[in-house]
């Protein structure tokens, strides 16, 4: 028994040895040699470029930060907006606007306002060379609020063009869709707020700019620029978002951070310059003048109507997002736009709809203490905190309801925003997008090569350490070997040598049983050992001179170990036994012994 658990160890270690040595000199070795050869030739002029770049980069530029340009392109006028995206934070460096030059009511030809962008970027210090976002007019948008049955923005996008082909008053090839997440934590479906945009009115918005001279780099949409703007307020509170502009009025609700309904209504700031101009019979741009000046009884008497009919499609628009989500109340009502400038348009919905108002101011200020996770999370979501000096204190408070949302198109140009749409990506062609891609390719490529060389460092070490393993077992089999053959003082192969031996001896036991073998004196050992004496051997060590035997009693009785003793002594093949320990184990249950027994010469 003893023999035999002995040949199985020998077994698992050349069993062991031979597949580390295989995987190890068969693969492991080669494959990293390779590797190391390509490392090696490769990396010297990588390495050489990688710093010639790094010298070329512009340290100043990179701390300055990045600068894009907001263009909202109204129906009365031109809005402006240098931004600077920097570490801590967005900055509005500047603001310009200039009015489009119209008889009345409605928008100008597409080459007077391409002549005014043009004049106005003219006056602009330095010249924009940086990125220019541009924006569509939300009355020229389809939105739909959708529930889907689905989850994942991937099967979204796949079907949201055929779920918002029943409301497009165009052919669905002529559309261009996106989609905004409301909701995804409900069970069994998500809730989608989805803006068609038909490929005309981009197309008309490209040709302008195109005799602008300008070539935009993503064209977004007004209602969401407006709630990019707010979302970096990061309230919970239930708000409405009404921008009063010239041609359109757009209401967008929001609610814990994110956009829950938007609509753009036809009724606007043209409609009240005209019901003065009809009450006082002046032309367009006189009764303009006239609404600037303020309000008293007799203006507030022409231009009541108009603003009750604002207010009952604001009110129709509340009730509608109400009735979808009941549990909701609006809290506030900010206003924004052009005609927001309007003397006692603020009181006015306050005191009609009885919810408090107030202008948006954009500017707003920030907790002094935050956690560090939400100042790392500000790197990504940067919020408004610093204002140019170019920017003055009377500027500021003429131009602060038209800033919101150039400012929220700006943004798309050097911050992280909630809501990103594009609505020309369809027609960039792949060159451009690789040119927008190559600000990441550098930091792409350097984790890609972190990755390389940590995956590389992580083989070297395993296969060190696999090496070292190699060799540990290499000397635990000479070690063997040596014990097992200490006759032999030439080794050169001691796994096959090992496994001779072993045959060998099996032979030589199979022809001799009665010679002094290891076989031989385990018969020896089971035949003298009475069967009623109660002897247990727990270790067997047979040497070419001794035999060790470690044993237990089955009973507290040192007379078993004599008996045992005198046994082994009667034997033609032990010249002496020796009784090297004796005595009661823990528990005093049995006799623990150790036993030295020397063979006979032959």
């Amino acid at each position: 028994m003893v023999f035999k658990n002995f040949q199985e160890k020998v077994g698992n270690i050349l069993n062991k040895g031979k597949g580390c040595l295989l995987r190890v000199k068969g693969f492991f070795l080669p494959v990293f040699q390779k590797a190391s050869h390509f490392i090696r030739d490769r990396s010297r002029p990588l390495a050489k470029k990688v710093l010639a770049k790094t010298k070329e980069v512009k340290v100043k530029r990179f701390l300055k930060g990045r600068e894009a340009l907001g263009l909202d392109i109204g129906t009365s006028s031109i809005k402006v907006a240098r931004l600077m995206k920097t570490r801590r934070g967005v900055r509005l460096l500047n603001f310009w606007e200039k009015e489009i030059p119209r008889e009345g009511k409605g928008e100008a030809g597409d080459e007077v306002i391409a002549r005014t962008i043009a004049e106005l970027l003219s006056q602009i210090h330095p010249a924009p060379l940086q990125k220019i976002i541009s924006s569509l007019p939300a009355s020229s948008s389809v939105i739909k609020r959708l529930s889907l049955p689905f989850k994942g923005p991937r099967r979204i996008r796949q079907v949201i063009r055929y779920e918002m082909e029943p409301y497009l008053p165009f052919s669905l090839e002529e559309a261009i869709i996106d989609f905004y997440i409301i909701d995804d934590r409900l069970p069994d479906r998500t809730l989608v707020l989805a803006f068609a945009i038909n490929k005309r009115v981009v197309e008309r918005r490209l040709k302008i700019l195109d005799k602008a001279g300008l070539r935009p780099e993503v064209v977004d949409l007004d209602s969401t620029s407006l709630f990019n703007i707010y979302a970096l307020k990061e309230e919970k509170e239930t708000v409405a978002l009404i921008n009063l502009g010239a041609s359109q009025t757009i209401i967008d609700i929001i609610s814990e951070g994110k956009l829950f309904f938007s609509r753009s209504i036809s009724k606007a700031g043209d409609d009240v310059s005209q019901a003065l101009a009809e009450r006082f019979e002046v032309n367009f741009k006189e009764a303009k003048k006239l609404k600037r000046e303020g309000l008293d009884e007799e203006k507030l008497k022409a231009i009541e109507p108009v603003l009750d009919e604002i207010k009952k499609e604001i009110e129709y628009t509340f009730s509608s997002f109400l009735a979808f989500y009941p549990d909701k109340k609006i809290e506030r009502i900010l206003l924004t736009g052009g005609s927001a400038r309007l003397p006692g348009i603020v009181e006015y919905f306050q005191k009609n709809l009885s919810i408090e108002t107030s202008l948006f101011n954009p500017f707003f200020k920030l907790p002094p203490a935050k956690p560090f996770y939400f100042r790392l999370k500000e790197i990504f979501l940067p919020s408004l905190k610093e204002i140019s000096h170019a920017l003055d204190s009377a500027t500021l408070e003429t131009t602060l309801s038209l800033l919101p949302q150039v400012m929220g198109i700006a943004m798309r140009g050097g911050a992280r925003t909630r809501i990103a749409f594009d609505f020309i990506r369809e027609e960039k062609p792949l060159i451009k997008r690789l040119e927008e891609a190559r600000p990441l390719l550098k930091p792409v490529a350097i984790l890609l090569i972190s990755i390389l060389l940590l995956g590389l460092v992580d083989f070297y070490i395993h296969l060190h350490l696999g090496n070292k393993r190699c060799e540990r077992l290499k000397e635990e089999i000479r070690l063997v070997f040596k014990k097992t053959f200490p006759e032999v003082t030439n080794i050169v192969h001691p796994l096959t040598q090992m496994k001779d031996g072993l045959e060998k001896r099996e032979e030589d036991l199979a022809l001799s049983p009665r010679e002094f073998s290891s076989l031989s004196i385990l018969r020896e050992l089971s035949s003298l050992t009475p069967q009623d004496l109660g002897i247990t051997m727990e270790d067997l060590s047979i040497d070419w001179g001794e035999t060790r035997i470690r044993g237990r009693t089955s009973v507290p009785d040192f007379s078993l170990v004599d008996r045992f003793k005198k046994a082994l002594e009667g034997s033609d093949y032990f010249s002496e036994v020796k009784v090297s320990d004796a005595r009661l184990n823990r528990e005093g249950r049995s006799v623990e012994f150790r036993m030295t027994v020397k063979h006979r010469k032959e």
